[in-house]
């Protein structure tokens, strides 16, 4: 069944809202309360500042990611300006000296496939995709209970499950 439910997210199309996605900071706090317990997740994996542009090429290469954005231009990865926070800004994703993790990476390309867009609904059903595609249905999970418990049902791509 659920093998089922994540191939029909294959197609999703994602309608991309012409108002503000963002949700102000309550969002973006509702946002990173629900992907928290990722971070503790065996398939979370730390990649090194230089490995990291291997696993962008990747995601570009993705075939949900080029028909789901139109063959989307690949941000330039880059060495973040602040200590220890990555951050997605015009086309350039930035990481701290040592790299990040799978996640962080993951989340920077969400930020890059939306728009740079905030926290909000978009941005969160992208990022739950290319978690499941890149790290698998236990990670996806974990972040559907985040979703639930600490986000809104529908970030969750395809509504309830």
């Amino acid at each position: 069944m659920r093998a089922i439910l994540w191939l029909s997210l294959l197609a999703w199309p994602i309608a991309f809202a012409t108002a503000d996605q963002t949700g102000g900071q309550a969002q973006a706090e509702r946002f990173y309360r629900a992907q928290a317990n990722l971070h503790e997740c065996p398939w979370n994996r730390p990649v090194q500042h230089g490995d990291i542009p291997d696993l962008v090429d990747r995601v570009y290469r993705d075939e949900w990611v080029r028909k789901t954005f139109g063959n989307p231009r690949k941000p330039r990865v880059g060495v973040s300006e602040y200590r220890d926070k990555a951050y997605s800004t015009g086309n350039l994703i930035a990481f701290p000296p040592h790299g990040g993790s799978t996640v962080s990476v993951l989340h920077e390309i969400s930020h890059q496939l939306t728009g740079n867009n905030g926290h909000g609904k978009v941005f969160a059903q992208t990022m739950m995709v290319l978690v499941h595609r890149f790290m698998g249905n236990e990670a996806t999970d974990v972040l559907e209970r985040g979703y639930r418990r600490h986000g809104s049902p529908d970030w969750i791509p395809g509504g309830k499950r």
